[in-house]
């Protein structure tokens, strides 16, 4: 969320920014995210991660879908390629009681379905033992994870024990769920699934950098049929089974899923029939309708949640240099279409290709040392027109001042007027109840709480005010951004002192205060960040009005005004340890001046000092000003 310095008189303007990055969000009613799936490459060694990471990175990929190793070598490859501005959608796999029966692997009869335990018997403490320790070594390093996803295809035989092998060539409906034999046992299993998810949303919810991550579903395997017989085995004896996708999410959802849940996760592996044939692309767009996406709703329905494709591809089984690709690329083409109107409505929040690299099945994308042109318009952002009929609009070319859009909407007017409106960013927490808590100052801060991140027209409580005379707070404390850290809330705090504002008069610092009840009562721990000179007459001195970022990195980066030239600087400190003297200023070059008095090499004139995080690149973003306009700088 970028953070406004407000003034009175734009008190009641809502000026709503949609900035679109290569390979980054799309400009629709839902943000969609665009990844691809990775595999197992954190197996590989240091040498081919190395040139993976850098391949990803010239590619614009800026978000992967694969596991984490719990060990050195896995936390290792996540901390390296995060350093890339790359973020992961986490598989985590469900665990199991020691000596857990498991169905054997048959390779001969069915190469395809693995060894696997029954889903039924996945424990919930098991799982809390492996994840708490693994995500908190996650978070000492700074990482933010693109989301959650529990398990993998437990729909289908392959991934589910459950499944019996060989079982009745037959995909299971909801009815069979509850009445058929086979079915039935599987159900147990989608139960006990329910109690794992729990978990993981309790881990979630207390978890210090990850906490509002979204939850997803196993990506649920999908077979563009009716339920019933599935196509004929290939000898007799190997017939799977599986659960349709709709069947899947409507057992689950009358069974609490939409409480443990902020998306659904689906695959699909459309059929290839016909490229560029009419009547083929038609059936395309119609099984993807009734059989992939049917339970998909916008974010907030009460009758579901939003979906995100985790897996979908067309093979290409041309493995000469260069590559044959003129069927895939049509195809693809006509799936982003497809896929527009539910992005556009708000029903599909994420797109993840399969696969970056996979050569035994011919799904890779990156091929002949670069990669396809079907994998670059795969993982191309989504610009789709408005309308039911949403199509894609004409790519452009992202490295250019034409492709930054500004959507200035109507004003929502949420504070004022009043004498005494903020004039400072309004920042705000998420409580444990799900409620919000903002904070605005002008002069002394106060809290407001509402239901909703703009419901911020409710009574408000004083929580800092004015220190004493001749304090470095004395004219007023100001909450610049509040900031959740484990069970405790940080708030970085503008300070004033030596004030005259009838003659521009008064001298800047910035603070640190610490509260344990949300926001209600803070703990002051003093001065991080001062200027080089000292309070003067009729002059605006010190140095304030600070936007923090968090960079995952592993730092806190201060982006501050200095009023003797007009300058924004940047100083930083470790997550771990913010307090003052931890601080240290931007100087020619080098993180090399303390945050109390030293001396800082300016940014710019004109920057502004409102920053924030953009997620999908890693990078940080200002919001100045120039004559006429607005400034944005990444």
């Amino acid at each position: 969320m970028l953070a406004f310095r407000h003034r009175t008189f734009i008190v009641s303007v809502a000026i709503i920014f949609s900035v679109i990055f290569s390979f980054g969000f799309a400009n629709s009613a839902e943000d969609v995210m665009v990844g691809i799936n990775l595999g197992h490459a954190q197996t590989s060694n240091i040498e081919q991660q190395t040139v993976l990471m850098n391949d990803l990175k010239a590619a614009g990929v800026r978000v992967i879908r694969t596991g984490i190793g719990p060990d050195d070598k896995g936390l290792d490859f996540v901390k390296r390629i995060y350093a890339q501005g790359i973020k992961i959608l986490w598989i985590i796999p469900l665990k199991y009681p020691p000596n857990v029966p498991v169905r054997p692997w048959q390779p001969k009869e069915f190469p395809g379905m693995w060894a696997q335990p029954p889903l039924s018997l996945a424990d919930p403490d098991q799982f809390r033992a492996y994840l708490v320790p693994l995500l908190t070594k996650l978070e000492a390093m700074g990482i933010e994870l693109a989301g959650f996803e529990l398990g993998n295809e437990l729909n289908m035989t392959a991934f589910n024990g459950e499944f019996p092998l060989p079982g009745k060539g037959k995909q299971f409906g909801l009815d069979d769920l509850y009445h058929d034999p086979e079915a039935q046992q599987i159900a147990k299993g989608y139960l006990q699934y329910l109690k794992v998810l729990a978990v993981l949303k309790d881990i979630r919810d207390h978890s210090r950098l990850n906490q509002y991550t979204p939850i997803l579903t196993a990506g649920f395997g999908a077979y563009e049929m009716p339920e019933g017989p599935f196509p004929p085995p290939a000898k007799p004896g190997t017939q799977v089974d599986m659960v349709s996708v709709n069947a899947t999410l409507e057992f689950m959802r009358a069974n609490g899923l939409d409480k443990l849940v902020d998306a659904y996760s689906v695959h699909v592996y459309p059929w290839a029939n016909g490229p560029g044939q009419p009547a083929a692309a038609a059936g395309r767009q119609s099984r993807l309708a009734k059989y992939v996406l049917t339970e998909c709703r916008p974010k907030g329905s009460p009758d579901g949640k939003p979906c995100w494709i985790t897996e979908w591809v067309f093979k290409n089984k041309d493995t000469s240099c260069p590559t044959h690709e003129a069927d895939q690329v049509s195809l693809i083409e006509e799936m982003r279409n497809n896929f527009c109107p539910y992005v556009q409505q708000g029903k599909l929040l994420g797109l993840f290709y399969y696969a970056w690299i996979d050569p035994a099945e011919n799904f890779g994308v990156f091929r002949c040392g670069a990669p396809t042109e079907s994998g670059k318009l795969a993982l191309s952002p989504y610009h789709c027109s408005a309308g039911n009929d949403a199509k894609l609009s004409p790519t452009k070319n992202f490295e250019c001042k034409e492709c930054l859009r500004i959507r200035v909407g109507l004003p929502r007017v949420v504070r004022g007027p009043a004498k005494d409106i903020a004039d400072n960013r309004f920042t705000e927490i998420q409580l444990p109840d799900g409620r919000f808590r903002g904070f605005d100052a002008h002069g002394e801060s106060r809290a407001i709480d509402g239901n909703h991140p703009w419901d911020m027209g409710g009574q408000t409580r004083i929580v800092l005010s004015p220190g004493k005379p001749g304090t470095y707070d004395s004219c007023g404390q100001w909450l610049q951004h509040v900031e959740p850290a484990d069970h405790t809330v940080l708030g970085f705090v503008h300070n004033e002192t030596s004030c005259r504002y009838q003659v521009g008069q008064t001298h800047k610092s910035m603070s640190l205060a610490i509260s344990i009840d949300y926001g209600l009562t803070w703990k002051n721990y003093g001065q991080i960040i001062t200027g080089m000179d000292t309070p003067t007459a009729n002059k605006n001195t010190g140095e304030g009005d600070c936007t923090f970022v968090n960079g995952q990195d592993g730092y806190y980066y201060a982006y501050c005004g200095r009023p003797r030239d007009h300058a924004t600087i940047v100083a930083r400190a470790p997550v771990s340890t913010p307090g003052p003297g931890h601080w240290m200023k931007f100087f020619q070059g080098k993180w090399d001046q303390p945050g109390l008095g030293g001396d800082a090499t300016p940014l710019g004139n004109g920057l502004g000092t409102s920053a924030a995080r953009w997620t999908t690149t890693g990078e940080t973003i200002l919001l100045g000003w120039q004559q006429h306009g607005t400034l944005l700088l990444n």
